[in-house]
């Protein structure tokens, strides 16, 4: 039960890196980071071995983590679905400040 679970959670962070990774990344407000390469990951699986190096795009990640969630659920691990997330309004504010501050 406790693998299933650290499957799940290892493949959240793999779709939330590598869907980022395709979308590019803010670096700060208005400058966007572009990758140039593929994103390569690196498994270590056995200490004192060479990493082994993969490649995995956002919608293999998705695909992963599918299938994670399937075993999770499978095995009676709680699994609430899909969670709303909405911003709290003082960082609304924020954002739309920054939006119309000039650039310097």
């Amino acid at each position: 039960m406790d693998q299933a679970a650290r499957v799940t959670l290892a493949a959240i962070g793999l779709v939330a890196a590598t869907l980022v990774r395709e979308e590019g990344a803010d670096l700060r407000s208005r400058c966007q980071l572009f990758p140039t390469q593929k994103f390569v990951w690196e498994l270590l699986d056995t200490p004192g071995e060479e990493p082994k190096p993969f490649t995995l795009t956002g919608k293999e990640s998705e695909e992963l983590l599918s299938q994670a969630i399937a075993e999770a659920i499978m095995i009676k691990l709680p699994w609430l679905g899909n969670i709303s997330l909405k911003p709290a309004p003082e960082l609304i504010q924020l954002v739309a400040k920054a939006r119309i501050w000039p650039c310097i």
